[in-house]
């Protein structure tokens, strides 16, 4: 229980009028509200952060790195 507090202080994951957020950062866009890529590129970057903390795992590989985070295929990791 203690792990999943820590994590729920250290992402934060709500909306903002259409747009779900995390850490303030909006993830997505609708035809009336436009969302910069420097705002989204964070926020993919948190979710993949959070799918890392949760042991997440799965066929394609995720390396967070904030805004520069990628997803590839098969088990690629990249080391921080």
């Amino acid at each position: 229980i203690a792990e999943k507090e820590t994590l729920n202080d250290c992402f934060h994951i709500w909306y903002s009028c259409s747009c779900a957020t995390i850490n303030g950062f909006r993830l997505g866009r609708t035809r009336h509200q436009t969302v910069s890529w420097f705002e989204i590129n964070p926020a993919l970057g948190q979710v993949l952060l959070l799918l890392n903390s949760l042991d997440f795992s799965t066929s394609v590989g995720l390396a967070p790195m904030g805004s520069y985070s990628k997803i590839s295929k098969g088990n690629w990791y990249c080391p921080l």
